[in-house]
């Protein structure tokens, strides 16, 4: 087996930065070698700028990859595909931006990595935890540009979700999707939260009856349980 230096040769260079036109959002890029065409990959990170994320794919040995991570920003707003009330008493409204921020993503920020890689990406695939999750998954409904989808204990509790998937027709049909939910996650009191398992459960359903390759895992603990290391295990399984 190749050694980890050897399969992701540049890893230790500092990531591009995008500036973004919106107050505060960044984007960062890790790049794999640069002799070839390579997967990319697209993540949200909700702490931090994604390079605790790229060090965990560097541990588990992942395939050479591209890894795009967007920071800095309204995670609750951005990703949430429609208004729904907070999960918490006294919280905001989830804004519901999920439509202009991936009309960003795709006219805006996937054309900027595209120019700064040295060859244009084999693949594109996106990732996520938690709502970041729900915004990977909900996008194979809005756009046909990801080839592959990873999901952490994916938020798909949301309020109107499931009922979604299953009354419209999916864009693409991604090459493979994987999920995973922490074996506590359904033990939450609350009671919105408490139905991941059900809706995850029904996702995996909509997989098989759409025919979409997939895999389920289980992880020990909650969802605050090492998210890093269940987004970057994603990452590795849809690279492979």
């Amino acid at each position: 087996m190749q050694s980890i230096a050897g399969r992701l040769e540049i890893c230790g260079k500092k990531p591009d930065k995008i500036p973004q036109s919106e107050k505060n959002m960044k984007t960062t890029i890790w790049k794999g070698a640069a002799d070839r065409s390579l997967p990319t990959v697209y993540i949200h990170s909700v702490a931090g700028d994604g390079h605790n994320v790229w060090n965990r794919c560097r541990e588990m040995g992942c395939h050479e990859f591209n890894l795009v991570s967007i920071h800095d920003f309204d995670f609750e707003g951005e990703l949430t595909p429609w208004l729904a009330p907070g999960v918490r008493k006294g919280l905001p409204m989830f804004k519901g931006n999920a439509e202009a921020h991936l009309e960003k993503l795709l006219n805006e920020i996937m054309p900027e990595v595209e120019k700064s890689l040295p060859h244009q990406s084999s693949v594109n695939a996106i990732a996520g935890y938690s709502l970041a999750g729900l915004f990977a998954f909900w996008s194979q409904w809005k756009t046909n540009v990801f080839h592959r989808v990873g999901c952490g204990s994916a938020s798909f509790w949301y309020p109107g979700f499931i009922d979604f998937i299953n009354t419209h027709e999916i864009r693409r049909k991604p090459d493979y999707v994987y999920l995973s939910l922490g074996d506590n996650e359904s033990n939450t009191k609350h009671p919105v939260m408490s139905r991941v398992g059900d809706c995850t459960a029904q996702v995996l359903s909509l997989l098989d009856k759409l025919e979409i390759p997939h895999d389920f895992e289980t992880n020990p603990g909650n969802h605050f349980s090492d998210p890093d290391g269940r987004l970057a295990k994603a990452i590795k399984t849809i690279l492979e």
